[in-house]
């Protein structure tokens, strides 16, 4: 259980890492371009901890779904395409 959890912890370090990287520093040209289709700033700070919620029980569900069986991991294609 404890290894579950630091596993976790880890997907989710590394999920809001990457959503950072990639809306925060890779599509912040492309949303300052188009402001009207997006919150206000203020307001969507407001939202951030439903957002961390949403990625911690994210990384919850991954981890859960991928240490249940060992034999049924994320590419079955490797193994014919199909579960077992």
């Amino acid at each position: 259980m404890k290894k579950m959890g630091i596993t976790i912890l880890l997907v989710f370090v590394v999920f809001t890492v990457l959503n950072f990287v990639v809306h925060g520093v890779l599509l912040q040209p492309l949303y300052q371009q188009t402001p009207q289709l997006l919150r206000a700033e203020q307001d969507a700070q407001g939202h951030m901890l439903f957002m961390l919620l949403g990625f911690l029980i994210f990384s919850a569900a991954f981890v859960w779904k991928q240490g249940g069986d060992r034999r049924r991991m994320v590419f079955p294609a490797a193994k014919g395409g199909r579960y077992r």
